[in-house]
């Protein structure tokens, strides 16, 4: 056996603490406004990397200079899930083998990590990383590692942008949940009073969450968008169209006019990131404009009918073998092989025996998941779901 199988100091868990699932706006403010004021980007050569027992440890770099002094960047810092998974793709760690490590045998871990960024080091590669600085104790939260020509468009950035577009439209809305994942931010925003009734789509419907609220009695759906963001290299800034149906609260997101911009920027020299005003102003000035024009496109009731009627057609078919066709779905979508027996249960509470229950099902299901990241990835798939389902029963 090797000396580095066991070592005398564990390896701490993942990074956590950094999430919210639906919350206020408030409170998502507070927590991007606190992380802000930790957050510190730079670029290091892998050269000057090393492992230490499941982090990441930076022995030499360039201090970080800004309005509030000098800090000093030297620690160790302690990744997220998400920034361990990116350890693993940029050193080719099989991800599932490199978690294992972590928890049965950390020095393996640093003895794998510390190989690779050696050779990487070799190679001439420099990292992005973005972190969260403790400056009391030194070191951290490793948030992300990434390619040093990632572009940077942080959440707070975002959220304040899209605020401001919202208010340039001069529509009432109300923003109706926050979510905050180690990888993504996502705010929905909704406009009550411009609504819809949708008799035929909801017909017969009832909300598995309160019986008595039935799609008879409350046909209404509303108008709404949501725009999410990834500052850690999780995907695009996205903003989309969203539907409520106030019968239950379902999110019918109408992905297929999405709008998003890619995170991809000009190589980064090493040394810590400051981005010019001339980047940021543009930026922000994007975001803003994306938002008033969603504000104007999507918060009308043509849109909104336009929407119903577009779903109406894959919404009716008779659904003859439910457990089959959620199967189906389940495998096609490559969705969680657990959610299959909760949206076969929520199907059958919903009273609606057609494809567009599988639709209602797949909404109400993501609406109980407690993870921002799959919550959103299930919900965001209920139109799919619901034009499959009509498929494998025509």
């Amino acid at each position: 056996m090797t000396d580095f199988a066991v070592l005398d100091r564990p390896a701490p868990p993942p990074a956590a603490g950094l999430t919210l699932r639906n919350s206020d706006l408030n409170t998502l403010f507070d927590m991007l406004t606190e992380q802000a004021a930790k957050a510190v980007d730079v670029v290091v050569p892998a050269a000057q990397l090393r492992a230490d027992a499941a982090r990441l440890s930076i022995p030499q770099t360039v201090p970080h200079i800004d309005d509030d002094g000098v800090t000093m960047l030297d620690g160790l810092y302690i990744p997220t899930r998400h920034a361990e998974s990116q350890i693993a793709a940029k050193l080719k760690i099989p991800l599932e083998y490199l978690r294992r490590l972590r928890t049965e045998a950390p020095g393996l871990w640093e003895a794998n990590v510390g190989h690779w960024l050696a050779d990487a080091g070799d190679s001439g590669k420099s990292f992005l990383l973005r972190l969260l600085v403790d400056p009391q104790r030194g070191g951290g939260v490793l948030r992300a590692l990434l390619s040093s020509r990632y572009g940077i468009i942080d959440n707070l950035d975002v959220l304040l942008c899209a605020l401001d577009g919202i208010r340039a439209a001069g529509v009432d809305v109300e923003v109706t949940s926050c979510d905050l994942s180690e990888t993504r931010m996502y705010v929905t925003v909704v406009a009550p009073q411009i609504a819809v009734a949708a008799r035929g789509l909801l017909a017969g419907y009832r909300s598995p969450f309160d019986p008595s609220r039935t799609g008879e009695n409350m046909p209404i759906i509303s108008a709404g968008f949501r725009f999410s963001n990834s500052e850690v290299g999780a995907g695009k800034y996205t903003i989309a169209p969203w539907l409520r149906a106030e019968v239950c609260g379902n999110g019918l997101v109408q992905t297929m006019d999405t709008v998003s911009r890619a995170h991809i920027g000009a190589k980064l020299d090493d040394g810590t990131i400051d981005p010019s005003a001339a980047t940021v102003a543009a930026f922000k000035a994007l975001v803003t404009s994306q938002t008033t024009d969603a504000v104007t496109n999507w918060l009308t009731p043509e849109y909104v009918q336009k929407k119903i009627e577009a779903m109406h057609g894959a919404a009716g078919v008779p659904v003859a073998d439910a457990p089959k066709t959620i199967e189906y779905v389940v495998k096609t979508l490559e969705m969680p092989k657990a959610a299959q027996a909760e949206l076969l249960n929520h199907f059958i509470k919903g009273g609606v025996t057609t494809s567009g229950g599988i639709l209602h099902a797949v909404t109400s299901v993501a609406q109980t998941i407690d993870d921002p990241d799959a919550a959103h990835k299930l919900g965001d798939s209920g139109i799919r779901a619901m034009e499959l389902a009509a498929a494998f029963n025509r």
